[in-house]
């Protein structure tokens, strides 16, 4: 990601927590930035950002039940509800197929002729996602299990946004279903 994709990350990760929505903390560099270039023989290999160590623990999905779901259900929304009235000032990535996954589909099972047959099906429908501009926003794009923590007490955290694009807000409850 360039230092600008990065920084809109973690603008949105900021607005997020000033709204009240549960997510990691970004934390200023020492030398009071939110990215510090890795530089290593003269070369910029990486963008990087701290964070506050969030307390809780990943749960197996056996662990899940109907009041979790519930609730990572409201904070997905909480997400989309701020996305919706919030602009980045700076680029995300450039869109959320940028990595061509649901163009890729096929390649995973190509002898597979039910699932090639559904995508046949899927795909059409999955590129008009991004027309109606009132269901599209900043999306975290990777909000799976793995990526909430669960406290004691029950209160939950939603971590990694380096996926974070522009995309249709189903998307991230299809990634959550998935």
């Amino acid at each position: 990601r360039t230092p600008a994709q990065v920084q809109a990350e973690l603008d949105w990760l900021l607005a997020l927590r000033e709204a009240g929505a549960a997510v990691l903390e970004p934390l200023p560099s020492l030398t009071g930035t939110w990215t510090e270039l890795v530089v290593r023989d003269g070369n910029v290999v990486a963008t990087a950002a701290c964070y506050r160590k969030v307390p809780g623990r990943h749960l197996h999905p056996t662990e899940w039940d109907a009041d979790l779901r519930r609730r990572f259900g409201t904070l997905l929304g909480h997400l989309h509800a701020q996305a919706r009235a919030w602009t980045p000032p700076g680029p995300l990535r450039p869109d959320w197929r940028d990595a061509d996954t649901l163009d890729r589909a096929a390649e995973a099972a190509p002898e597979d002729e039910a699932l090639q047959a559904a995508l046949r099906q899927l795909l059409p429908r999955a590129n008009t996602l991004t027309q109606r501009l009132s269901d599209v926003g900043t999306i975290h794009a990777d909000a799976h299990t793995w990526n909430l923590l669960v406290h004691d007490g029950g209160a939950c955290t939603l971590i990694d946004f380096d996926d974070a694009v522009r995309g249709p807000y189903l998307y991230d409850l299809a990634v959550t279903l998935y």
